[in-house]
């Protein structure tokens, strides 16, 4: 396929969507996405996809980031599980829910995003957290025991991919994080991906904090 073909394909969709390569630079970025967030397609290409879109998670931690967890899966051919974030650059600000599709092309691999406005949906979940912190100063019950009781299940985490939390949490980069373990920055990556998976989280900080729930650091 080529990149070109992409381009048409997101070009004629409905649902706000655009292409980077993987460096995280905008390639094509389509009139939906431009109506969603506010941000002219001539704005958003050339530039890269964090400093474009600026998301923050639930907890006002930073999904979008140069080192970017999603690009990374994508780039290693796993697949990318859908997630949610504040776009904090979109005019107004907004939140979507993010799919991700790889599509190989002649010119190399192009990351596309696909996005669906949640607003609504979150509003929602406001209503219900504040409810349940009413029930909660009844009962003497936690909120976040409550909204947390349901986690998913994972695999076990590793001595070496807990050592790694622990610096994550104490805030160091991957460079950090191999000097002090003496590995690669490689195999830090590799760590981070596969702790991303077990821990069922799109971010580093997610991931901290999913740890932290679950009391693994």
């Amino acid at each position: 396929m080529r990149d070109v073909e992409v381009y048409d394909l997101l070009k004629g969709a409905a649902e706000a969507g655009f292409a980077i390569a993987p460096d995280g630079v905008v390639r094509f970025w389509n009139e939906a996405a431009e109506k969603l967030l506010g941000v002219p397609g001539k704005k958003a290409c050339g530039r890269y996809c964090f400093e474009v879109i600026q998301g923050f998670g639930a907890a006002g931690e930073p999904v979008c980031s140069p080192e970017c967890p999603v690009l990374e899966l994508a780039r290693a051919g796993k697949p990318v599980p859908s997630f949610d974030l504040e776009a904090c650059a979109a005019i107004p600000k907004c939140w979507v829910n993010v799919s991700t599709l790889v599509a190989p092309t002649t010119a190399g691999l192009l990351v596309i995003h696909l996005l669906r406005n949640i607003n609504a949906r979150k509003r929602l979940e406001q209503v219900t957290r504040k409810f349940l912190e009413a029930v909660c100063s009844l009962t003497g019950h936690e909120v976040e025991d409550l909204l947390n009781a349901g986690t998913v299940p994972h695999l076990e985490i590793t001595e070496r991919e807990r050592q790694v939390l622990d610096l994550l949490a104490q805030g160091a980069s991957t460079q950090e994080i191999a000097r002090k373990l003496e590995i690669s920055k490689a195999t830090v990556r590799n760590h981070i991906q596969h702790l991303l998976v077990k821990l069922h989280a799109h971010s580093r900080t997610e991931a901290v904090l999913q740890s932290m729930r679950e009391r693994l650091i």
